[in-house]
């Protein structure tokens, strides 16, 4: 893996890890003497499902038409209403996308997102993060698929600046989880088609004023 910016992961579901040191019973107080008492994994799963649910963007579109988003931060999503299916028919209608982005480190560490990365040998390492971004489309709950590519416009501002090395990667959940609560530990890799080539992305003029990268890709998640 080479050593690049991550640009925007399409999963953006993940953990972080925590570790405590054993302490006497007597020791375990806070500054008031109040005794400590560790989070449970289903409220520490609680509270990242909250930091993720304050931080989801809901949009809504008519299948017929193609939907253009944007985000609070300023990126541009289009995804073309004719492309999408549910459960292998064309869909009428309307759509409810939501989209979570993440560019700030403070949001990563709220809801967990982790930059692990995969390297070319199967090992794992920590990836400098242009930052990450979850997207979906459902109708009436249930999951659609998206059969051509969707495009996102990011502006550069939002990654510290133009990198030519910005790539694009994937984030898989659960690979490496212990536990069944809140189990939502990510692994990234680098998006590349069946020949070995990873997606473009482009660097252009914005939307607003500035420049921005430009990239296509084909999934939810």
């Amino acid at each position: 893996m080479k050593n690049s910016r991550k640009l925007f992961g399409i999963v953006a579901m993940a953990v972080i890890t925590l570790a405590s040191c054993s302490r006497e019973e007597g020791d375990q107080t806070d500054e008031q003497g109040i005794p400590f008492q560790a989070a449970t994994p289903q409220a520490f799963a609680g509270l990242k499902s909250d930091a993720l649910a304050e931080l989801t963007q809901n949009f809504q579109f008519d299948a017929s038409e193609t939907g253009v988003f944007t985000t609070e931060n300023g990126t541009q999503i289009s995804i073309n209403g004719a492309c999408l299916t549910k459960n292998g028919n064309a869909v009428t209608g309307e759509v409810a996308v939501y989209i979570v982005e993440l560019y700030d480190r403070g949001n990563m560490l709220l809801t967990n997102k982790t930059t692990m990365g995969r390297m070319n040998d199967g090992g794992k390492a920590i990836m400098i993060s242009g930052g990450e971004f979850y997207i979906n489309a459902t109708q009436g709950g249930d999951q659609l698929v998206l059969g051509c590519n969707m495009q996102v416009i990011i502006p550069v501002d939002l990654t510290g600046g133009a990198d030519n090395a910005m790539s694009l990667w994937k984030g898989t959940i659960g690979e490496d989880c212990d536990n069944t609560v809140g189990c939502d530990d990510i692994i990234w890799d680098e998006i590349r088609d069946d020949e070995g080539n990873m997606p473009g992305i482009e660097i252009g003029k914005g939307i607003a004023q500035g420049d921005a990268y430009y990239t296509f890709f084909q999934e939810f998640g």
